[in-house]
C-alpha cells in the first residue's frame, strides 16, 4: 500500500509541473535596450561671432610732377564683429558639407607718413563680409572644418597733406577677393554650438586717382582674422 501511495504521489507531481509549464508565462517580453542617435549636424543655422584682424595695406603712390613714386606697407588692424546664418549637410557618420555667409561690423584701420612726398595714407574697413562653401569631418559633437569662397568689403582710402590734413585723394568702394581658412565647432546641446575660426582674405587690388593734382595711388589689402563665435542650430 505505502508503494501505491508513493507511486500516486510522484504521477501527481509529475502532472503538474507539466501543466505548469503549459500555461502562458506571466513574464512580459524583455526590454530592448534604448537606443540614441548619434548627434547630426545637418539643419539651418544662425549665430553671433566676434574678433580681431591684422592686415598688411601696400602699394604705391605716385605723381607726373617729377617726385619719385612712394611706396607704402603698413599694418591696419581692428575688432570685428556680426553674424552669421548658414545650413550644414551630415552625409556619412563622419562628413559634413555647408554653406555660409557672415556680415561684420569693422573698425580696422591705420595710416602712415611720408616725409619725402609730405603725405599721409589711411587705410580703414567700415564693414565686411563673406559666402563660403565649408567641409568638415565630424567626431559626434566635433567638427573639424575647412572653408573658403567669395569676400567683399567697404574699404576706404585717403592721401592727405601732412602736416595740415588738406584731403588729396579719396576713395570708397566695395572691394571683391577671396577667403580660406579653417575652424573647430563643438556642440554644447543639440542646439548650441560654440566654434573658434581663423581666416586669410585677399582683396582685389584697386587703383584711384585725382586728375586734378595728378595724384595716383594703387593698392591692395591682404587680411588675417581669427573669430570666435555662437551657433544656434534649429
Amino acid at each position: 500500500m505505502k508503494k501505491i501511495f508513493l507511486a500516486s504521489a510522484a504521477l501527481a507531481a509529475l502532472t503538474t509541473a507539466s501543466l505548469a509549464a503549459d500555461l502562458p508565462s506571466s513574464k512580459g517580453p524583455p526590454i530592448a535596450p534604448m537606443y540614441v542617435p548619434a548627434f547630426s549636424w545637418t539643419g539651418f543655422y544662425v549665430g553671433l561671432q566676434g574678433g580681431y584682424a591684422w592686415g598688411r595695406s601696400s602699394g604705391t603712390i605716385s605723381s607726373p610732377i617729377g617726385v619719385p613714386a612712394l611706396g607704402y606697407a603698413y599694418d591696419a588692424k581692428g575688432g570685428l564683429f556680426g553674424g552669421h546664418v548658414g545650413y550644414n549637410y551630415q552625409f556619412s557618420p563622419n562628413f559634413v558639407a555647408g554653406l555660409e555667409g557672415d556680415l561684420e561690423w569693422a573698425g580696422i584701420k591705420d595710416s602712415v607718413s611720408s616725409a619725402v612726398l609730405g603725405v599721409t595714407h589711411r587705410t580703414k574697413l567700415d564693414w565686411q563680409g563673406s559666402v563660403r562653401a565649408r567641409f568638415g569631418v565630424a567626431f559626434d559633437r566635433v567638427l573639424v572644418y575647412a572653408t573658403g569662397g567669395v569676400a567683399f568689403a567697404d574699404i576706404k582710402r585717403n592721401v592727405y597733406t601732412f602736416p595740415g590734413g588738406v584731403n588729396l585723394l579719396s576713395n570708397s568702394n566695395t572691394r571683391a577677393g577671396w577667403t580660406l581658412g579653417g575652424g573647430i565647432e563643438y556642440a554644447v546641446t543639440n542646439n548650441v554650438s560654440i566654434r573658434g575660426e581663423y581666416r586669410y582674405t585677399s582683396y582685389n587690388n584697386k587703383s584711384s586717382s585725382n586728375p586734378v593734382l595728378n595724384i595716383a595711388d594703387d593698392g591692395k589689402y591682404r587680411q588675417h582674422a581669427v573669430r570666435a563665435g555662437i551657433t544656434y542650430k534649429f
